[in-house]
């Protein structure tokens, strides 16, 4: 099945940089908005996906309508409580039609998406030209440690705060986190749940590090809680799909979020105990302590 997958990717792939040799600029852009606009409208003009089954901690409600999981509802609630909003956003890790802050484009928010695929960041730039989502910049780019923080001087007044940061890259995120000297006042990240049980723990460092094959990706949640509490960051939200992480500047928000205790989140805690199979096929000696 993941090679059926792969297969059609290919595909699409070739049959997109044959239509483009094909055909002119404008007319290759038609095609390609005419077959990706209704699935974007889908999720930009989306009802909201409401998860009654579960209650966040913090009594922070969870709904989807563009992001993966349920991370708009998430999102919404914190921004709500904001004593100061900028209306910025940063995201890295974005698809055309399904990431985190669209939502907040569509609020009229302005802000900065960058992902290092192709596809996406043309799909990406077409709708923003069919849609004239003039507040959004759009970049393809490879982040790492060493241009983080040059992406965001150049994109971003120092002086001025973002409100929300969000970063999906499976590899590195945690080493790109740790060398952030910009201070969104809310951080949203992807952390590996099965990891939680080890304690802090990181892949290793490496550049080329985008292989999440056998669970091994990213950082536990104890490792991301030990790095941004040094930046003076508390955890207060994670999704039911336990799969993001909210973190937030305490000194920015009107309401006091309570902290998240990792060892008695139950929904964690029911994540473990159902997935006990593939948390016992992970070798912790692959990982390095922090």
């Amino acid at each position: 099945m993941l090679k059926f997958g792969r297969d059609i990717k290919k595909i699409k792939k070739y049959i997109r940089l044959l239509s483009k040799k094909i055909f002119s600029e404008k007319i290759y852009n038609q095609i390609i908005y005419f077959i990706i606009k209704n699935k974007f409208l889908n999720h930009y003009y989306g009802n909201k996906l409401q998860n009654n089954r579960y209650k966040n901690f913090n009594n922070i409600e969870e709904y989807k309508i563009s992001s993966q999981n349920y991370e708009d509802g998430i999102i919404n609630s914190l921004i709500s409580n904001l004593k100061k909003n900028n209306n910025i956003f940063f995201e890295i890790g974005v698809d055309y039609y399904e990431f985190n802050s669209l939502q907040l484009i569509k609020n009229g928010w302005r802000g900065l998406v960058i992902d290092f695929d192709n596809e996406k960041i043309e799909n990406l730039n077409i709708i923003k030209n069919n849609f004239n989502l003039i507040k959004l910049q759009i970049q393809k780019k490879k982040i790492s440690p060493k241009n983080i923080n040059f992406i965001y001087r150049k994109n971003f007044d120092f002086d001025t705060e973002i409100d929300f940061f969000s970063i999906d890259i499976d590899s590195i995120d945690f080493f790109v986190l740790q060398k952030l000297k910009f201070t969104p006042k809310i951080i949203c990240l992807e952390f590996n749940p099965y990891l939680t049980q080890f304690g802090s723990v990181v892949v290793e460092y490496n550049e080329r590090n985008f292989d999440n094959s056998n669970y091994y990706y990213g950082a536990s949640i104890y490792a991301y809680i030990k790095l941004l509490k040094r930046k003076g960051y508390k955890l207060v939200a994670i999704d039911s799909k336990n799969v993001n992480a909210f973190f937030i500047n305490p000194k920015k928000f009107v309401k006091k979020f309570k902290e998240i205790n990792v060892k008695k989140n139950k929904n964690l805690i029911d994540f473990l105990k159902n997935n006990k199979q593939i948390v016992n096929k992970i070798l912790p000696n692959r990982y390095i302590r922090f």
